[in-house]
C-alpha cells in the first residue's frame, strides 16, 4: 500500500502547478532553504523528482496527480507516457495498473537484438513476452525480422503501449 498523500486542499495551499511543464513550485516557505516560487523537489538517482513535506518524502508525480484530480492513486501506478520520469506534465501522466505500466517500459540496457523480447538462442531468434504474469514464447525463427514481427504482433494483440521498448 502506498503512503497516504496530503489532501488536494493542502497541496493547493503548498504549491502552484504548471500542467504544461509539470513543475510544482512552492507557495509557502515550508523550510529555511525553500523560498516562495522555488521549484519543489530534487531529482533522485532513478530519475524521479522527490518532494519532502513535513518530514515525509513523496514522488512528485503522485503529488501532481492528487493536486490535479483530488484522488489518491492508491495501489495504482502513474505511468510517464514518454518514459521521462521527471516530466510531470499532466498530458504525460496516466493512471495504470502495475501490469499496464510494465507494457510501457524502455528497452533493457542489456538487450543485444535491438528489440525488446527478441533474443538469440541456439542459433535461432526467439520472440517472447510477459502478459498476465505469464511468460509466453511467440516462436523461434531463422530470421531476426520474423522474430521481431512476431513480437510486435503480440504487443499489439495484448495492448502494449506504442512506446514500449523505446531506447530512452
Amino acid at each position: 500500500m502506498s503512503k497516504l498523500l496530503p489532501s488536494q486542499e493542502e497541496l493547493h495551499e503548498l504549491f502552484d502547478y504548471n500542467p504544461k511543464t509539470g513543475e510544482l513550485t512552492w507557495k509557502t516557505n515550508l523550510a529555511n532553504n525553500v523560498k516562495t516560487g522555488d521549484q519543489a523537489g530534487t531529482l533522485n538517482q532513478t530519475g524521479y523528482i522527490n518532494i519532502k513535506i513535513k518530514s515525509s518524502l513523496y514522488r512528485s508525480h503522485r503529488l501532481v496527480w492528487m493536486w490535479q484530480y483530488g484522488k489518491d492513486p492508491g495501489a495504482l501506478e502513474i505511468d510517464h507516457i514518454n518514459g521521462n520520469r521527471a516530466d510531470n506534465s499532466i498530458d504525460n501522466l496516466r493512471l495504470v495498473t502495475p501490469e499496464e505500466n510494465s507494457r510501457n517500459r524502455k528497452k533493457p540496457s542489456n538487450n543485444t537484438s535491438g528489440v525488446t523480447g527478441v533474443y538469440k538462442e541456439r542459433k535461432k531468434w526467439r520472440a517472447h513476452l510477459r502478459f498476465n504474469g505469464k511468460r509466453m514464447c511467440k516462436g523461434r525463427y531463422e530470421d531476426w525480422f520474423e522474430a521481431v514481427c512476431a513480437r510486435k504482433s503480440a504487443e499489439n494483440r495484448y495492448g502494449f503501449h506504442p512506446n514500449h521498448g523505446r531506447i530512452q
